[in-house]
């Protein structure tokens, strides 16, 4: 056998805006990984025991007959995140789309979700409670928007991994998503638990990407 080795650097074909973009976007190992072709062993991941992209990752489509919830992490300069839930009430909990944009403006976020088939279908959305200003403005711009309620970040990565987990009577994980939310997924590989550099180990804290 014989491997060839190619950067993201080596193609001479990308753009040079969708390279940053990416160089952007990935970090530490799985930057190491999926743009400079290493092959890297992973310390520390939160849910990296628990993903299977063949489990959690499927093809789930909006249903009509469901309300649609929305989680919504404000960016700019950071990317704007916003997940689009669906329960069936049987505790299945699918993120059927996701919206994953950088340096882009509420009204323009907004002008797109409005565009979908789900619009009219929003029940709920759950936004940063950081940003009482945003949230009034998604609230304006017609999006049912409300305050998260903040708490330790160990107690969601605890509720996280539950729902990860599989479905004591279908035998499938609660928390599943469609296959085109790619971001999700990155994130989700990515989570880690931070590192603490004075002493080589791991702390109860979790943060993204490999910055101390």
């Amino acid at each position: 056998h014989s491997a060839v080795y190619a950067t993201i650097d080596d193609n001479p074909f990308l753009p040079k805006e969708y390279v940053e973009s990416m160089k952007a976007l990935y970090s530490g190992a799985f930057s190491e990984q999926e743009l400079y072709a290493k092959f890297v062993a992973y310390e520390g991941l939160v849910y990296g025991d628990l993903i299977d992209n063949e489990l959690h990752f499927g093809d789930f489509h909006y249903n009509e007959e469901l309300p649609v919830d929305l989680t919504y992490d404000f960016g700019f300069p950071n990317p704007t995140a916003v997940a689009v839930i669906q329960q069936n009430g049987y505790g299945d909990i699918r993120i059927i789309d996701e919206i994953y944009k950088y340096r882009t403006l509420d009204e323009d976020i907004v002008a797109e979700l409005r565009a979908k088939p789900y619009w009219n279908n929003i029940s709920d959305c759950i936004a940063d409670e950081a940003r009482p200003d945003s949230i009034e403005r998604l609230r304006l711009l017609g999006v049912p928007a409300r305050a998260s309620t903040k708490g330790k970040i160990q107690d969601g990565i605890v509720k996280v991994r539950e729902i990860l987990k599989l479905n004591p009577d279908t035998k499938i994980p609660i928390l599943r998503a469609d296959r085109r939310c790619s971001q999700l997924a990155l994130e989700l590989q990515q989570y880690r638990w931070k590192d603490i550099k004075s002493t080589g180990g791991l702390n109860e804290e979790a943060k993204w990407g490999s910055e101390p």
